[in-house]
């Protein structure tokens, strides 16, 4: 706690200002339009579809407003698995995080953060980016599409790609990595005492 606060609450809200809106409210949801319509970028983390009876996905949006930037978040993308709820914990798990975390012979373990939670919205930023600089040069707005899953298995870089690409089934090394040194122990390192 720090001032009566969480600082976990902190570290996620920190300089944010917020409003909470009933959608279903007609009074309440002409505020999130007037909100929209004078925004640069929308940001959302709803389930795929469930905005779209309020007019405020982005392809209600996009008539309304097509210079928007429309940043869409789900857990697991658009396409089979869309009505899963994203969870960080689920995305660690599913993506195979959870089975490299720890010592060799410990079970699996969770990251000590959201971990995926962060790095997909780091990745939002950098779609963001891209988007803005293409509406600075075009006047459009750009849909920017990210899932946690996706980012889960992108940010798993080397572990992913000797899975797909060489049938490896990732495990638990502790410290080790699979071909780096210094963290590969080498077969005299491991003679020493």
């Amino acid at each position: 706690m720090r001032d009566d606060e969480a600082t976990y609450f902190l570290s996620a809200n920190r300089n944010k200002q917020g409003i909470v809106l009933d959608f279903a409210d007609a009074e309440q949801l002409a505020t999130a339009h007037a909100i929209v319509d004078r925004a640069d970028i929308v940001v959302e983390n709803f389930r795929p579809g469930s905005l779209a009876r309020f007019g405020l996905d982005h392809a209600s949006l996009a008539e309304r407003r097509p210079d928007l930037i429309y940043a869409s978040i789900t857990g697991f993308g658009t396409g089979a698995g869309r009505e899963i709820p994203g969870y960080d914990l689920s995305a660690q798990a599913l993506s195979g995080l959870m089975s490299l975390q720890g010592e060799t012979d410990a079970a699996p373990a969770r990251a000590g953060f959201a971990l995926f939670d962060v790095l997909t919205g780091m990745f939002a930023v950098s779609g963001i980016l891209a988007a803005l600089h293409h509406r600075d040069r075009t006047g459009e707005g750009q849909l920017v599409e990210l899932d946690l899953m996706s980012v889960a298995l992108a940010s798993m870089v080397n572990q992913t790609t000797a899975f797909v690409a060489g049938d490896v089934v990732p495990t638990r090394m502790g410290n080790e990595h699979p071909s780096l040194a210094p963290t590969h122990r080498s077969p005299r390192a491991t003679d020493r005492s």
